[in-house]
């Protein structure tokens, strides 16, 4: 469940593997960085020199070479409502490209749901899921602006999106696809 507001983040301090945020609303916690491990483009995020040089755009945080995190992800995680927080668990979408403060998920077919190959999108408080090959969507809502970025994405990537589908079909993890320029 996404929080009825914008999250804003107050406050960012920078440990060991993880980041302890403060949200206006009083809410607070840390968030693991090592759950972004398992996506390729995060990998610079292992280096604790690096982690230390995260700093707030807004409520949004971000690394000198381009990472970031969405407010409403950071919370999700840190409230315990998101993604798993241990290095154990498995992500259950992996994440497979993140751009203009989008994230793109894929998980395996699920013919109850979607009949079709796709993946997720997320941006701020919508969520959408796309159809492989044509990115049409097949269910959610999605900000027109931003769609338009996930179906040219998806119409340059399409190729790599149908082999992750394949991936995740034979139970294998997806590869990460680049960043839309």
């Amino acid at each position: 469940m996404l929080p009825t507001e914008y999250p804003k983040v107050t406050s960012l301090t920078v440990t060991d593997d993880a980041l302890h945020i403060v949200f206006a609303n009083g809410d607070e916690g840390d968030f693991p960085l090592n759950y972004l491990w398992t996506a390729p483009f995060y990998q610079m995020l292992k280096d604790r020199d690096y982690q230390k040089q995260a700093k707030l755009i807004g409520s949004t945080v971000c690394w000198p070479n381009g990472e970031d995190i969405s407010p409403f992800y950071l919370h999700d995680v840190v409230t315990k409502r998101g993604a798993p927080i241990t290095a154990s668990e498995e992500p259950i979408m992996p994440i497979i490209s993140f751009f203009y403060g989008i994230i793109i998920r894929m998980v395996p077919y699920d013919s109850r749901q979607h009949h079709a190959a796709h993946f997720h999108a997320k941006y701020a408080e919508h969520e959408a899921v796309f159809s492989i090959p044509e990115a049409e969507l097949l269910a959610g809502s999605f900000p027109n602006n931003k769609r338009k970025l996930v179906v040219a994405w998806a119409d340059i990537h399409r190729e790599e999106l149908l082999a992750n589908w394949e991936l995740t079909e034979a139970g294998l993890q997806p590869r990460e696809i680049q960043r839309l320029q």
